[in-house]
């Protein structure tokens, strides 16, 4: 199950929600093995975010959390798509948008240890 979290400074309305929940949906599907079906998205507008101690005014930081790891190839595509579907979901340049991936060997669901 990926995870993936955008926190950004732009206050979301509910459409853009659902184009940024839509078009992450999506974007999973960039690294091999995973869909949008078994994907959970948390999104966090209206945040305040720092860059080298300096206020930004339009950016986003995602966090991609999944189980087990991919290959650098498919973590570009992602990271493209992403900052893509930032810029024309919500404005926010993809100079300003900072993302990481958090690959994991144990992912836990429904009581249970994968």
């Amino acid at each position: 199950m990926p995870y993936i979290e955008i926190k950004t400074t732009v206050t979301l309305s509910e459409d853009q929600k659902v184009a940024l929940k839509s078009g992450l949906g999506k974007a999973i599907t960039l690294i091999p093995g995973k869909t949008e079906a078994v994907t959970m998205v948390g999104l966090i507008g209206g945040v305040d975010l720092y860059f080298g101690g300096e206020a930004l005014t339009h950016g986003a930081y995602v966090e991609v959390k999944m189980y087990k790891a991919t290959t650098r190839k498919a973590k570009v595509s992602i990271n493209k798509a992403i900052s893509d579907l930032l810029r024309t979901s919500i404005g926010v340049s993809p100079d300003n948008v900072y993302l990481t991936f958090f690959e994991q060997e144990e992912w836990g669901r429904r009581g249970e240890l994968i």
